[in-house]
């Protein structure tokens, strides 16, 4: 009886819905590298299912739970202003309905690929990672919740994203989760042999690499400045003259070391500050001496093409007299935060303040500095954004991620945020430093370790020499995720003719 109800539609549909929400516990903070077993309960739900649609009715209810639990955290930038209160059901709820549809669609091509065994394992990790691939460069573009960062908190294994990327490293996550039904498949259990020398070649590469791994640091010493300001006091505009003395005070802390570059988080200058050059020279002279000054700030920008000012979130970089060496433009913008799609349908309000969208910077660059290595600005969530945190024709020596958390409380958004970023460093062979208004701020070396970690909710000052870059960066910092279209090329080319093999 019970067997029964389990393979009828609906019984399915539970298992697919409580599986989804289990493998959200895969990822940061929790990091249940088990939770990525939910996979194996999705792919027995497809098998089991006698129709496509009653699959994509699976993979969607599985991405549902999957989203809506691991995605939870965006809620919390909507309760600051009561004019948004109504997007928080859409959120809590049609950010994962919407994603489902990518996952419903994985099911359902599984399903009408008639492929068994082995094939079926294949083509659905293929799809799976495909389907996080193609859903961070179409329609909204956003790059959360790749599987691959289950990993995160395992050093060994997350070194292989120096040679084959996260996307890689998802793909054959799938594979290994999934594996426990290959025990039934014929050939499978060579298959699933494969899989686990695989990972143990990962972990015993990795262990290897962190065991030799350089130590070496630049001449340059990072201050990185966690004011914790206040959400409510920048949503309201209320960032008071008490909030940016704490800023300047914990900037200008003394110390014996040489301050190389003072770091502040996402639009930490106040406004304005581009245009006055007699308030940099004034918060420059109470920095330590000599100090580049490298901050966030929201500024107006001539915009050559439309020849009138529009709104961008910048990086500024001072120099110790005041002026101003260049400035870096967000281009990977977050949709309703930063501005509205289909605004000429949508008559709504962003959520951040300011009149109109921002507008978009030209693309990843390098930003060159006298006394301080070129690096590559990111802000916000485009360090989420695999392989393509780097001008590749004007490679720098260290990546620079600023934030501001503080939307998103005390909740998992933070943390994955912060983890998320770290694997940037040891695909790229570049160290990373991050600092976020409220933590979680750190640098990490190229290889993702982690020093100098901030707690959430702090005032902090962190001073710390810059890691060295790698002389020689690994297969992914060269060529990209040009390995992963190869893996996912080889296993579709394998499905389908290990599929004949197993038929004929």
């Amino acid at each position: 009886m019970l067997h029964r109800h389990l393979h009828s539609f609906f019984g399915l549909f539970i298992i697919s819905a409580v599986a989804g929400a289990v493998l959200g516990y895969a990822l940061p903070p929790y990091n249940y590298i088990l939770a990525g077993g939910a996979f194996s309960v999705l792919l027995y739900a497809i098998i089991n299912s006698k129709k496509s649609w009653h699959s994509y009715c699976f993979g969607w209810v599985f991405g549902f739970a999957f989203y809506g639990l691991s995605l939870s955290w965006v809620a919390n930038a909507l309760t600051f202003d009561a004019q948004f209160a109504y997007l928080i059901p859409i959120s809590q709820f049609g950010i994962p309905a919407f994603l489902g549809l990518y996952s419903g669609a994985v099911a359902a091509m599984a399903k009408r690929s008639r492929f068994t065994g082995i094939s079926l394992w294949l083509l659905f990790a293929a799809l799976w990672a495909g389907m996080e691939y193609i859903k961070n460069i179409i329609g909204f573009s956003f790059p959360w919740n790749i599987v691959g960062y289950a990993w995160t908190q395992n050093l060994e294994i997350l070194q292989s994203t120096a040679l084959v990327g996260i996307h890689t490293l998802s793909l054959l996550s799938v594979l290994l989760w999934t594996s426990p039904l290959l025990l039934t498949a014929k050939h499978g259990r060579p298959a699933l042999m494969g899989i686990a020398v695989i990972f143990c070649l990962f972990y015993g590469w990795g262990l290897g690499r962190l065991q030799n791994a350089s130590d070496e640091t630049q001449p340059f010493v990072m201050r990185l400045v966690q004011p914790n300001v206040s959400q409510n006091n920048k949503i309201q505009g209320n960032a008071n003259e008490d909030d940016f003395a704490r800023l300047i005070r914990l900037s200008a802390t003394p110390t014996n070391q040489k301050i190389s570059a003072v770091i502040w988080p996402e639009s930490a200058a106040p406004y304005g500050l581009d245009q006055d050059a007699n308030a940099r020279q004034q918060i420059m002279q109470q920095l330590p001496l000599g100090a580049d000054l490298i901050t966030g700030i929201s500024r107006l920008r001539i915009d050559t093409t439309q020849n009138k000012e529009v709104p961008a979130n910048s990086l500024m970089v001072v120099h110790p007299s005041g002026d101003i060496a260049g400035f870096y433009d967000k281009h990977f913008l977050v949709p309703f935060g930063e501005y509205v799609p289909l605004r000429r349908y949508l008559k709504m309000a962003k959520v951040t303040p300011g009149i109109g969208d921002f507008a978009r910077g030209v693309g990843v660059q390098t930003l060159a500095l006298s006394d301080v290595p070129a690096f590559s600005p990111l802000i916000c969530y485009e360090a989420v954004y695999s392989g393509q945190v780097v001008d590749k024709n004007n490679r720098p020596q260290w990546l620079l991620t600023i934030s501001n958390d503080a939307w998103y409380g005390d909740s998992a958004g933070p943390y994955q945020h912060a983890e998320f970023a770290k694997v940037r460093a040891i695909e790229e062979g570049l160290p990373l430093v991050r600092v976020a208004n409220t933590g979680i701020s750190y640098i990490a070396d190229s290889y993702g370790r982690q020093q100098g970690i901030t707690t959430l909710d702090t005032d902090a000052v962190v001073d710390l020499p810059l890691p060295a870059a790698l002389e020689n960066p690994k297969f992914f910092a060269r060529h990209g995720n040009m390995l992963f279209g190869v893996a996912l090329g080889l296993c579709v080319i394998a499905a389908a003719a290990l599929r004949r093999i197993v038929r004929d």
